[in-house]
């Protein structure tokens, strides 16, 4: 068979030969890769997750709901009655404060809140070293919606007092589905989306942590699609570990049918969009020659007619 190497001895070694129709074959060190599989959405990822940082009282963001408590003292350090006051937060954001007038405090932290007031008084003239105290009497209600590829949908109420990151929250309330797409998490807030990768934020160390309204959605993973001489063909929802070559064509598409070639053809797509095909003998994985390949979401298999029939 003719066959269309690449030119440097390195390259082939690391990917193979392509034969005239574009097609590697599964040995040596391209096998090795195929071996390493998706990395698996189950109990070893969530226990790597740490738990989230403390919050700072003050670093607490205000929004519509919150009661606030305000107290402004005096280099005395007795308390002004007619610069202190309770407010409850409206839809606007913006509460009206003595000798200020209205002031957003939606989307600002109580610390950012206390440092705004002190200056404005200040620059009023009103008081020369305003001390400022803002409390939170009581807490908005701060709730997340989530939905998708997970054990546990629907509303969940995010702590009052402390950070909650999506990676705990995942973890101890929504828990993926083995067939989830924790690369594509989508967070929707307000009007922006944010699309984020579970194993990008893991490398870098970084937590994404949530606003109440926020509304969590974990895509279940690209299914794997099987066509040609098998018994069942069709797509079939990706089960993460348990999705393997032979997974797909024995239990899902019900065997190989009576001509099917046993070199069988697995397509995957890159992260740069191109795509692969590689051929696989599937009768050293059916002897137990070679060990089972597993799938990636998105994987199609294709077996071709046996050209001598049989």
């Amino acid at each position: 068979m003719k066959t269309l190497c690449l030119s440097t001895f390195s390259v082939l070694l690391a990917v193979g030969c392509a034969t005239s129709d574009g097609i590697i074959p599964a040995e040596n060190g391209v096998r090795e890769e195929l071996l390493k599989g998706p990395t698996p959405v189950d109990e070893r990822l969530f226990e790597r997750v740490t738990p989230d940082d403390p919050l700072d009282p003050m670093d607490y963001v205000v929004g519509p709901g919150d009661a606030l408590r305000i107290e402004v003292k005096g280099v005395d350090g007795k308390l002004v009655e007619d610069l202190s006051g309770d407010y409850t937060v409206p839809l606007t954001g913006f509460i009206v404060l003595n000798y200020i007038g209205r002031t957003q405090v939606s989307g600002k932290t109580l610390r950012e809140i206390a440092e705004s007031y002190a200056n404005g008084l200040v620059e009023k003239k009103v008081l020369a070293s305003p001390q400022i105290d803002i409390f939170v009497n009581e807490y908005r209600t701060r709730h997340v919606t989530l939905s998708g590829a997970l054990k546990n949908t629907g509303t969940a109420t995010l702590p009052d007092t402390e950070r909650r990151s999506l990676q705990v929250l995942l973890c101890t309330i929504g828990r993926p589905l083995p067939g989830a797409d924790v690369e594509k998490i989508a967070v929707r807030r307000g009007v922006k989306t944010f699309v984020l990768s579970w194993f990008e934020l893991e490398q870098r160390g970084e937590k994404f942590y949530l606003e109440p309204g926020d509304v969590i959605d974990v895509p279940q993973a690209a299914p794997i699609r099987v066509r040609g001489e098998v018994e069942n063909p069709g797509e079939f929802p990706f089960e993460g570990t348990k999705s393997t070559l032979r997974w797909a064509i024995e239990e899902k598409a019900k065997g190989l049918a009576r001509f099917a070639d046993s070199d069988v053809i697995l397509r995957r797509r890159t992260p740069d969009g191109a795509v692969n095909s590689y051929r696989v003998d599937f009768d050293d994985i059916l002897d137990d020659e070679k060990p089972d390949l597993p799938l990636y979401p998105g994987d199609e298999i294709v077996v071709e007619t046996d050209e001598l029939g049989f």
